[in-house]
């Protein structure tokens, strides 16, 4: 998306607002796991390295798993590559709206029974507050 913006800017001859950038910075620091530095890469050499020291994870959200499509009674399939409760804030992504808070008002297994948390690599159905598309990204958020 932020390179067919580019392109379709360069290519009528205007310029590319440095502002159009920020919300796709906000959703690379939010998955980061380290921060970076522009070292070398604009500075004379021997300056200030793009090596950084860190020892613990900067993420802001972590990936759950995938929105699949939606049943007959409205839940959204699911499949799930990491765990999470019914108490974790979860957030749904798509290129249009990055990290959309959704309260789930139900969580289902497959057979339609309620279970009280997702487990990794299974399918789940979700019954939420908001409408979602389908291959959107479940996260959830998490303390840094």
């Amino acid at each position: 998306q932020a390179i067919d913006a580019c392109y379709n800017q360069l290519i009528q001859n205007m310029p590319v607002k440095e502002t159009f950038f920020d919300s796709f910075i906000d959703q690379l620091s939010a998955v980061s796991n380290r921060s970076f530095s522009l070292g070398g890469l604009e500075n004379r050499p021997h300056s200030e390295s793009i090596n950084t020291h860190f020892s613990h994870y900067q993420k802001e959200v972590h990936y759950l798993g995938l929105v699949h499509d939606s049943d007959k009674q409205g839940q959204w399939v699911c499949s799930l590559k990491a765990d999470f409760t019914k108490s974790d804030t979860l957030l749904i992504a798509t290129p249009q709206h990055p990290f959309e808070k959704i309260s789930p008002t139900g969580l289902f297994d497959l057979q339609n029974n309620p279970i009280e948390k997702g487990k990794p690599n299974s399918m789940i159905k979700l019954k939420v507050d908001k409408p979602m598309k389908p291959l959107s990204l479940l996260i959830k958020a998490v303390s840094s």
